[in-house]
């Protein structure tokens, strides 16, 4: 089979060398060819993979961003509900209770259930204010650094979990709706 591509190689005016020579010149540049192709496409996975490691940093720091910004606003939306739903616990629990002292059948004469009742007023007034200063001490304390940083991180795993399934559901999404790709042939080079 060798013989005769040497022979039909002659009749159609090629030359080709019947015994390899390994350490010619013509070796030596074809292997520096090889290492040259095998050099750039280290270049081009390196670059890609560059690439995406710096897409999973911009993602850590995204996520780092977003989970600061979502505790600080949880902080402030679980406060504001706290202090929103004991107000008016307080205030109702305050006002059955003048009502109480202030119905016609108490025995107490009126100006007592009148004072009765103003004292409710002001211990109303009294509560409203320990329930601002009692929130706002709240608020600052989950806004304290190392809290602060224990609420991010709990938030941050779990953003990072809903985030991994969005990227897994949106991937399979993009799977599913993309053409079936044509198989690719990959042309190689033998050497006789």
């Amino acid at each position: 089979c060798r013989k005769m591509l040497f022979e039909i190689a002659k009749r159609h005016g090629l030359e080709l060398e019947e015994e390899a020579e390994y350490g010619s010149r013509k070796y030596l540049e074809k292997q520096d060819f090889i290492l040259t192709k095998q050099k750039e496409q280290l270049a081009a996975q390196q670059s890609k993979l560059d690439e995406l490691t710096l897409k999973v940093s911009d993602m850590e720091t995204l996520l780092e961003d977003v989970s600061a910004a979502a505790y600080d606003k949880a902080v402030e939306v679980v406060t504001d509900v706290v202090r929103t739903e004991t107000r008016k616990e307080d205030m109702r629990m305050i006002e059955d209770t003048k009502k109480w002292v202030l119905s016609p059948e108490r025995k107490a004469p009126q100006t007592t259930r009148e004072y009765a009742a103003h004292r409710l007023d002001t211990v109303l007034d009294k509560f409203l204010k320990t329930m601002q200063t009692t929130a706002t001490h709240l608020q600052e304390k989950l806004l304290r650094p190392e809290i602060r940083q224990k609420g991010k991180e709990q938030v941050r795993e779990k953003a990072r979990d809903s985030v991994l399934q969005l990227l897994s559901r949106l991937q399979a999404e993009q799977a599913q709706n993309k053409p079936a790709a044509q198989p690719r042939t990959q042309e190689g080079h033998s050497e006789i």
